[in-house]
């Protein structure tokens, strides 16, 4: 961490302030289509270690703490889903949201209820189980996943 709660991780030969370097999960090597890239929004970095190790190596997590790191991130790169907890440090999360209208977004949060309406897909935090969080994410994504006693 550096400064007032910002992190910085590297991307290339660029860091991307509010970047959480501990939440970014790099995918395995592994042969057939390009590996889903996930961006994660939350100010809660315990949150993004748990998602980054629940998704390796299916999909490579690149976590942010702040709004400004989220708007920065999305000028640069093409994420294949977006997972947010709108309660963020620095401004209001649904400024995001013209920005996030391409792109399948996941609401995770235990603070913000309001948002069901503004997102397709919400589930609360902490209540969710792993394997309704992976199930939710892999149906965003598209990939098929065994169905089970109790999904």
């Amino acid at each position: 961490m550096h400064g007032r709660g910002i992190a910085t991780a590297p991307l290339g030969d660029t860091a991307v302030p509010g970047a959480a370097a501990a939440s970014v999960a790099e995918p395995t090597e592994r042969a057939g289509p390009a590996v889903p890239h996930i961006l994660h929004i939350d100010r809660d970095s315990g949150s993004a270690q748990n998602l980054a190790a629940l998704l390796t190596p299916e999909a490579r997590v690149t976590h942010v703490q702040t709004l400004a790191g989220a708007r920065q991130l999305l000028r640069q790169q093409i994420f294949s889903a977006v997972v947010i907890d709108p309660d963020l440090p620095d401004g209001n999360a649904a400024d995001l949201l013209p920005a996030l209208s391409a792109v399948p977004l996941l609401v995770y949060s235990a603070r913000q209820p309001a948002w069901r309406e503004r997102s397709g897909v919400y589930l609360a935090k902490p209540w969710a189980t792993p394997r309704q969080l992976w199930t939710t994410i892999a149906k965003l994504l598209g990939i098929a996943t065994p169905t089970c006693a109790g999904d």
